[in-house]
C-alpha cells in the first residue's frame, strides 16, 4: 500500500476506527499493537496500546506483545487491513478453542488467515522460540501447537486490503450496499 493501512478511510472513518467500533460491545478488553514509531497515532482512540517488544519481527511480535499483555487466557487477533467483520464466525472460532492453542480460518486453497484468528496464551512460549531464532513467519508457529482450522472456503466477506486496487474495490463493493 506504500502507507500505514490502519489510516486508510471510508466513510470519513478510518479501518481501525471502523474496527474497534464493530469489536466493542463483544470483548472485555480491546489492545491496539504498534510498533513504538506508529503508537503516537493511535493515543486519540482511548485504548491501551502495546508496543512490539522487539523492533522488526513484524505481526508475529505484535501478536506476542499482545498477548502477553492481555488480560485474557483467550484472545481474538485481528489485523486493521480487515474491515468487515464477520461476529458469527469469531463466535465459533472462540468456541472451537476448547483443546487448542490456535483457531485458525483457512480456505481449501490452503491459504490461511493468521491474522483473523483466536489464540491463548499457551501459544506464547512457541511465539517466543520462533522469534528467538529468527524466524518471523506467524505461519511457523502452527506445526508447534494445537491449532484448529476453520474452513472458510467460500466465504467471502474475509476481505484483505492489500492494494490500492483492493482499496477501490472494496470502497465502490461498499458504496453500493
Amino acid at each position: 500500500m506504500g502507507r500505514d493501512k490502519s489510516t486508510l478511510e471510508v466513510d470519513g472513518r478510518t479501518f481501525l476506527e471502523r474496527t474497534i467500533e464493530q469489536l466493542r460491545g463483544h470483548f472485555d478488553e480491546i489492545l491496539l499493537s504498534a510498533a513504538a514509531d506508529r503508537a503516537d497515532r493511535y493515543g486519540a482512540l482511548g485504548l491501551p496500546v502495546v508496543l512490539d517488544r522487539l523492533e522488526g519481527c513484524g505481526p508475529l511480535m505484535g501478536i506476542a506483545s499482545s498477548l502477553a499483555a492481555s488480560c485474557s487466557d483467550v484472545n481474538f487477533v485481528l489485523a486493521c487491513d480487515i474491515p468487515d467483520i464477520d461476529m458469527s464466525l469469531v463466535g465459533r472460532m472462540l468456541s472451537e478453542i476448547e483443546g487448542h492453542d490456535a483457531v485458525v480460518p483457512m480456505t481449501g486453497a490452503g491459504k490461511y488467515e493468521p491474522l483473523f484468528a483466536v489464540y491463548r496464551k499457551s501459544i506464547l512460549p512457541h511465539m517466543e522460540g520462533l522469534i528467538r531464532s529468527g524466524r518471523y513467519r506467524i505461519l511457523n508457529v502452527f506445526s508447534r501447537c494445537k491449532t484448529k482450522y476453520i474452513d472458510i472456503d467460500g466465504n467471502r466477506w474475509l476481505y484483505n486490503i492489500n492494494t490500492p486496487a483492493d482499496l477501490w474495490a472494496y470502497r465502490d463493493r461498499h458504496a453500493q450496499e
